[in-house]
């Protein structure tokens, strides 16, 4: 569990570099009356009510075809009724209880059922229409938006990714601040893809530019092409989950957030003229990860400062966000609306609603009053799953007495679906049971209509799996050396800094540099990359052609110079985060290898010197490249929502620099985050 003071403090500190107020998170809302009686629709894809069902009591029935055109009244309560007759019958034959008073219709062609129940009953009928939705073809829709915004306008959001699976909320917020000017979307895309097939979202423009520049004994510049894409690449291979339900996505995005920079490099000197050649330097940002998520909710895939190297003081502080929302579409007709609108105006005609508390029917005589049997789908593993068993498996020698001797055998008492249920905090009244059938995974419970709704609950929690993801935020942040230093010492031996945190978080001395975000799966690494490549020189030299004989020799004797050419190395500029996360057996701590790359100023290139030094003396030298970088390995132990100051510097090559004392340091928060809210 986390530390409850943990989200307030990094909400506080969010709050210090946040400048425009969003919508508020929305309040928790009375629950509605489970008793009151409602109108819903589902879709229904149970084909024996299309092809027909056998009944002892009735023989083969199948549900009427919906009308075609303008219904009169009469004509509507008849089909309502046969419909009703049916239909109810069917699903009183797979288990429902349905209280009287309970009206419901089917349409064939659409597949689709609208029942007015209550909304207890209301439950477990969405219940069976998703049992029945669970063999429909499927395909994935995916979306994605890039956005950015102010820094601090996204920092507010980024405080809270940490405290829920899904970031839908923290989307809507962000596209909430558009009008007030503080976000803006920059690109909206979407793509389908079917379980275990990749999907690639490429939206680029080609670019052909000159490469391999040399420079021929006539003054003719030689030169060669080559082409590179520049845009956003989103590529996606997701697979869906046996239970229908979570998505497991790996994912890699390709951005360029800025337009590729024309620079000459120089290479040599001449005794005339400095060479240079020209380098085209992209900018990009990347994020390669893999988790998993719920469907019908949104992931934050990224977030990055779109500046390869922080400049001067009073530069826009902006932020850029990645985010990618996934939706398993069944391939089923559109539901007929049509059928809520004559149970709104007609099902009184067929049963009218009782005075009271609804009355379930018993299924069978040996029921006692009040209960019904309900049945559930779920997986074989379900008696190793109780509330207080989820950091798997027990020590097979945790009972080995010391220097290994043999212990005496033991008897074990295996926990019945009951004792499960129970631990769960199911009430199990006189006369109720709960059995598991591992022969087709069937869990059959008998108990009230109300605890029978919280099985359900606890049966969609373990469909989800429990899958886990990692969420890593990192903030660089710049003050002087005598305050870094003293956040430093007051985090000294203390396993969470979010103390330190919190006191440069509030001081509106220290800035801001960047924030990052990057999630994924225990035991995977994920990079996440803001950098601009730079071009140096490595070397140079003449090229020249086949030795002459004497006869093709000009006249003075002399060989024509050369092709005169440069050679160059490429180094990314800017952050880079690589994470390597595995999350231990108590699914609270978490295991962290990181790798940090961060450049703090612009590469400086020293200028190609002149071919002679005093008194005519030859000296031989060449243009040097000097790196300003950050390097940061480590591996941490950390738990489940704590913040950790993971290194500081001092950034030194430019005037800025030394003209102050000043110290730069990073700091990680770390995020366990259940792929299903459901489970958390």
């Amino acid at each position: 569990m986390k530390s409850p003071s943990i989200p307030n403090i990094l909400k506080l500190s969010a709050s210090v570099f946040a400048s425009t107020a969003l919508p508020l998170l929305a309040q928790d809302v009375a629950q509605p009356d489970p008793y009151e009686w409602v109108v819903e629709t589902y879709s229904f894809p149970a084909h024996e009510l299309v092809q027909g069902f056998a009944s002892e009591e009735r023989g083969s029935l199948t549900a009427p075809k919906f009308p075609e055109g303008d219904l009169t009244e009469d004509g509507t309560i008849d089909f309502l009724r046969k419909s009703h007759s049916i239909v109810t019958h069917y699903l009183k034959k797979q288990g429902l209880a349905l209280p009287e008073g309970t009206v419901v219709v089917f349409d064939p062609e659409s597949l689709s059922l609208a029942a007015r129940a209550p909304r207890i009953t209301q439950q477990s009928i969405h219940f069976t229409s998703a049992a029945y939705r669970a063999g429909v073809p499927t395909f994935l829709e995916l979306n994605t938006v890039l956005l950015e915004g102010e820094a601090a306008t996204i920092r507010e959001q980024l405080a809270l990714a940490g405290e829920t699976p899904d970031h839908s909320g923290i989307l809507q917020r962000l596209e909430a601040a558009v009008p007030a000017g503080t976000v803006s979307i920059l690109k909206r895309n979407r793509i389908e893809a079917r379980s275990g097939q990749r999907a690639k979202i490429d939206e680029t423009r080609e670019i052909v530019a000159p490469s391999n520049l040399a420079m021929a004994p006539d003054g003719m510049v030689l030169y060669d092409t080559e082409s590179h894409r520049e845009g956003t690449i989103w590529e996606m291979d997701p697979v869906v989950g046996g239970d229908e339900k979570m998505i497991d996505l790996n994912l890699s995005l390709r951005h360029h957030f800025a337009p590729s920079a024309r620079r000459f490099v120089p290479f040599a000197r001449t005794g005339e003229a400095t060479l240079s050649s020209v380098a085209l330097e992209p900018s990009t940002a990347s994020a390669t990860s893999q988790f998993t998520l719920a469907n019908s909710t949104t992931k934050m895939v990224g977030v990055w400062k779109p500046q390869s190297v922080v400049g001067a003081p009073g530069a826009p502080d902006r932020l850029q966000a990645g985010f990618i929302s996934a939706d398993i579409v069944e391939v089923l007709p559109l539901p007929n609306l049509k059928l809520a609108e004559i149970l709104t105006k007609h099902a009184n005609a067929v049963a009218p609603i009782p005075e009271g508390r609804p009355v379930f029917d018993k299924v069978a005589e040996e029921i006692p009053e009040g209960m019904i049997v309900r049945r559930f789908r779920i997986p074989p593993t379900f008696l190793t799953n109780t509330a207080d068993n989820r950091s798997g498996p027990a020590d097979p020698f945790a009972s080995m007495p010391a220097g290994g001797a043999v212990a005496e055998p033991t008897f074990t008492v295996r926990a019945t679906a009951k004792d499960i249920l129970a631990s769960y905090g199911i009430p199990f009244p006189e006369g109720s049971s709960a059995n598991f059938l591992p022969e087709t995974s069937t869990l059959v419970v008998r108990n009230t209509p109300e605890n029978i709704s919280l099985v359900e609950a606890i049966v969609m929690s373990i469909r989800g799996g429990g899958q886990t993801g990692i969420g890593i935020t990192t903030y660089f942040v710049e003050g002087s050396a005598e305050t870094i230093r003293a956040a430093v010492a007051a985090s000294r031996r203390l396993a969470n800094h979010v103390g330190a945190w919190q006191s440069l978080a509030e001081n509106p001395a220290i800035r801001h540099l960047g924030s990052y975000w990057v999630e994924s799966r225990s035991g995977q690494r994920s990079q996440l990359k803001a950098v601009t490549e730079f071009h140096f020189p490595s070397g140079n030299g003449v090229e020249t052609g086949p030795e002459k004989d004497e006869k093709e020799k000009p006249e003075d004797g002399q060989e024509p110079v050369g092709t005169l050419y440069g050679t160059f190395d490429v180094s990314e500029i800017g952050t880079s985060i690589e994470i390597d996360s595995v999350l231990g057996g108590d699914g609270n701590t978490i295991e962290l290898n990181y790798a940090i790359s961060y450049d703090y100023a612009d590469p400086s290139t020293g200028a190609v010197p002149v071919a002679a030094g005093a008194d005519g003396a030859i000296q031989l030298d060449g243009p040097t490249t000097q790196l300003h970088r950050a390097t940061l390995s480590g591996i941490s132990t950390v738990r489940d929502g704590m913040v950790r100051l993971v290194g500081f510097w001092r950034p030194e090559g430019t005037p800025r620099f030394e003209q102050q004392d000043l110290l730069q340091a990073v700091f990680m928060k770390v995020d366990v985050l259940a792929a299903d809210q459901s489970d958390e």
